[in-house]
């Protein structure tokens, strides 16, 4: 149990340490991006968000 919540808490590192290098590199294009995300409507969103998730569920599967 304790190596499977290290092994979340790491993971979680990562995703925020990638998106933090993104904003650190790229701060314009990131609120460009947000900018037309924010114009796009929810079922496109949902349709990506779940897309992501199938995906992340995928290769989480496929990896272990």
């Amino acid at each position: 149990m304790q190596e499977n919540l290290e092994l979340f808490f790491r993971a979680l590192a990562l995703a925020i340490a990638l998106e933090s290098f993104c904003w650190a590199l790229f701060p314009s294009l990131m609120r460009k991006i947000i900018s037309q995300l924010l114009e796009e409507p929810d079922s496109t969103l949902r349709i990506a968000g779940s897309t992501g998730l199938v995906l992340a569920a995928l290769i989480a599967f496929f990896v272990s």
